[in-house]
């Protein structure tokens, strides 16, 4: 069973791959044509536009997206028609309801409020209607990979992307509406592939509403509210902090840290979306607690193998991207990468308190970090500025998935190879911290990516079951590309 589910998360890992690099591949196309229309501040204008009504779509669905992937296979196919049916038809209208009157009531105080100016009203009305639309397309989104219809995924993600840049041309460049054009086309796409996936949807979809289900759903799903935004706490708060102790140089330096360490971030998307399904799908089988250890020590090798790689090579790429004003930025790349290994750890252990129904210390994992965050920010920061922030990150983590690990153990145990995850990271962070010390050339920093397995193999950290597990993966992710390629 183990190979089977390390084939399916490898596999299901490589769509949801394709499907960030063509939200990716969005920004990249569109960009040199909004830059051309769009000041900066029109894009600080849509981006704080957007992170707020993401706030208020997490806050007013109360969870109920993260409730329905618990108790999804719980259900046969006619209590996941009930299920289905019930969560869609709440969160549509209590957005709706909470939409109408924020745009009947507050559109004006809210423009004025968040962005000192009343030109932004119709931009502001037209986010608020496509709250509802957005939170119904993501929930639908949700159900595909629940339903494990991972080419479904890419495929919506496909035609979204092209419709993106198509109308965003049409209402931004052609007809110039501006911020509202950019917003008015995010908000159609959504509804229009909302019904397409309505349709395919469509046999899961019955005119059933169980009160008790939603009660079921709400007293799992309110205690997962908070979490989203303790750690925008975890992982914003450090630049105010750095701002008022060392200057916005600084900041910059962090966030171009944190862009050369997107390879793990990228990495633990792609298991996050792929995981989840599997795990909810198999957690009640006998063998799921020991195949659950193995994974997380299969993901760990791997995760950390690219922070390896993130940190080794940091220099070479702000040299070759940036100017040199960059070049120290290099220095933070190592604790915000392994601190993102860390976070995956956090994510992995975390599936025992939730299947064991304990949301609540999930959210409290995410305070107990912030908090750590917040003070190592302030002693920290003071004497080594973004390098600072960059270890409290990495400390907030480790106090986090400490937390989890002892409260998911009672509820639901798992046989956690713990000696094996400590020896991967230490050796992973050992060979890091060498060839930053040594500034080795770059084929010898290739060779230090090489000797990383070996050193685990001989060094008993991984048998050659496990060395054959990652092979393994990696042989999943090579054929499921070629797959891909061949129907394209």
């Amino acid at each position: 069973m183990f190979k089977y589910v390390l084939k399916q998360l490898a596999g299901d890992s490589v769509v949801y791959g394709l499907m960030f690099a063509l939200r990716q591949s969005i920004g990249i196309i569109t960009f040199p044509i909004m830059s051309r229309i769009f000041v900066p501040a029109d894009y600080g204008a849509l981006d704080l536009i957007g992170v707020t009504t993401s706030i208020i779509s997490s806050l007013v669905t109360l969870g109920i997206s993260g409730a329905v992937f618990r108790y999804f296979y719980d259900y046969d196919r006619k209590g996941q028609i009930t299920l289905v049916s019930t969560s869609c038809c709440y969160q549509f209208t209590i957005t709706f309801i909470f939409v109408l009157i924020l745009f009947l009531t507050a559109a004006k105080h809210i423009s004025i409020w968040l962005l000192n100016s009343l030109d932004y009203v119709l931009a502001i009305r037209l986010a608020l209607i496509a709250i509802p639309i957005t939170v119904i397309d993501s929930f639908l989104i949700d159900i595909f990979r629940l339903l494990r219809k991972k080419w479904y995924y890419l495929i919506f993600s496909l035609i979204g992307s092209v419709l993106t840049v198509l109308l965003t041309i049409l209402f931004v460049v052609k007809l110039r509406m501006g911020i509202a054009g950019a917003l008015l086309s995010g908000l159609l796409i959504n509804l229009l592939m909302g019904f397409i996936k309505i349709y395919f949807l469509r046999n899961l979809f019955k005119a059933v509403f169980d009160l008790e289900i939603l009660k079921k759903l709400l007293k799992f799903g309110i205690p997962l509210v908070p979490a989203p935004l303790i750690r925008w706490v975890t992982t914003s708060s450090n630049r105010y902090v750095m701002q008022y102790y060392s200057s916005l140089n600084e900041i910059g330096l962090f966030s171009t840290a944190s862009k050369i360490s997107s390879l793990v971030s990228i990495f633990f998307a792609m298991i996050q979306y792929a995981w989840s399904p599997i795990a909810y799908s198999i957690y009640k089988e006998p063998e799921s607690p020991r195949i659950f250890a193995r994974i997380l020590t299969v993901v760990t090798i791997a995760s950390t193998f690219m922070a390896m790689a993130s940190t080794i090579f940091a220099e070479n790429i702000i040299i070759f991207l940036a100017p040199s004003t960059y070049f120290l930025a290099y220095q933070a790349v190592g604790p915000i990468a392994f601190g993102m290994v860390i976070y995956i750890i956090f994510y992995m252990v975390s599936i025992g308190i939730l299947v064991g129904n304990q949301p609540k210390h999930y959210t409290l994992a995410y305070l107990i970090g912030a908090i750590v965050s917040i003070i190592f920010n302030f002693v920290f920061i003071p004497s080594y500025g973004m390098l600072g922030a960059a270890f409290a990150l990495f400390l907030s983590y480790i106090a986090s998935t400490i937390y989890v690990y002892f409260r998911a153990q009672p509820v639901y145990p798992i046989p956690y190879e713990i000696s094996k995850l400590i020896r991967i990271l230490l050796i992973g962070l050992g060979l890091s911290y060498i060839s930053i010390v040594l500034s080795i050339s770059i084929l010898m920093k290739i060779g230090m990516l090489v000797i990383y397995p070996v050193i685990l193999y001989i060094s008993r950290v991984i048998n050659k079951s496990d060395f054959i597990s990652v092979i393994q993966g990696f042989q999943q992710i090579w054929q499921s590309n070629m797959i891909f390629i061949k129907k394209k």
